[in-house]
């Protein structure tokens, strides 16, 4: 069984549990969440689309936020879908069961585009950073891990110097006996991830582009990049 279709098989088996496994209050990515809300209040938002939302909380939260916009979201799992259907009574019609990779919408179909801890699952967070930047109008929003700020001051220097000489992910096919990812009970197939993997490409695309932390830890003020184990990217093309 590949990444991909392990990944599928877990949600299938927790997704009556998703929320209970994966969420807390004043989370990450609810903080996440308000952050973008506040940073668009003057953008005249009117269509969002949340990719990998999974079982739809930050959907209902921008929902909530946008009340005029048109808010959707996509997700592999239709398992995940059918919860957000369930339990946060998304119309059917405002859920896409399809990949990340992909998405079926035209060139700037929404005004923004948000991401909620989903790149850390995925081979290619390229491809689907690239595919945000194609549909969004006005700007992306990822949250997501960061590798470089995991970990004590010394694993985390070792990680960013192995990361810069193209060594890392060598590193990690070796640590990992063959392959890139690993697999827990808690999470399900998962890569080593840091939002700043894909800031040059956020960079390249827009105008404007903000790294904030979402997780308190000591010193992410300073350097959100060796200290701060969670980061909202945004970046704005106008």
């Amino acid at each position: 069984m590949d990444a991909q279709e392990l990944q599928r098989q877990y949600y299938q088996n927790i997704a009556s549990d998703y929320e209970k496994i994966h969420f807390q209050e004043e989370d990450e990515h609810l903080i996440a969440c308000k952050f973008i809300s506040s940073f668009c209040s003057e953008l005249e938002v009117t269509s969002v689309l949340d990719t990998g939302c999974g079982t739809g909380r930050n959907v209902v939260y921008l929902k909530s936020y946008f009340p005029q916009a048109k808010v959707m979201g996509n997700d592999v799992s239709a398992d995940l879908l059918q919860v957000a259907t369930d339990k946060h009574c998304i119309p059917p019609e405002d859920l896409v069961c399809c990949s990340s990779y992909k998405l079926p919408f035209a060139d700037n179909s929404f005004d923004i585009v948000t991401e909620f801890a989903m790149l850390h699952h995925v081979a290619e967070p390229d491809c689907v950073v690239a595919e945000m930047l194609r549909v969004a109008r006005k700007g992306i929003f990822i949250s997501d891990s960061n590798r470089f700020g995991q970990g004590s001051l010394l694993s985390r220097l070792l990680k960013l110097i192995l990361y810069k000489t193209g060594l890392w992910w060598l590193f990690r096919w070796v640590a990992n006996g063959g392959k890139r990812w690993n697999y827990s009970e808690g999470d399900g197939v998962y890569y080593s991830y840091s939002v700043f993997d894909n800031l040059r490409q956020v960079e390249t695309a827009c105008s404007n582009v903000f790294a904030i932390p979402t997780r308190a830890s000591y010193g992410s003020a300073v350097s959100p990049l060796l200290f701060a184990p969670q980061i909202l990217l945004c970046g704005f093309k106008q």
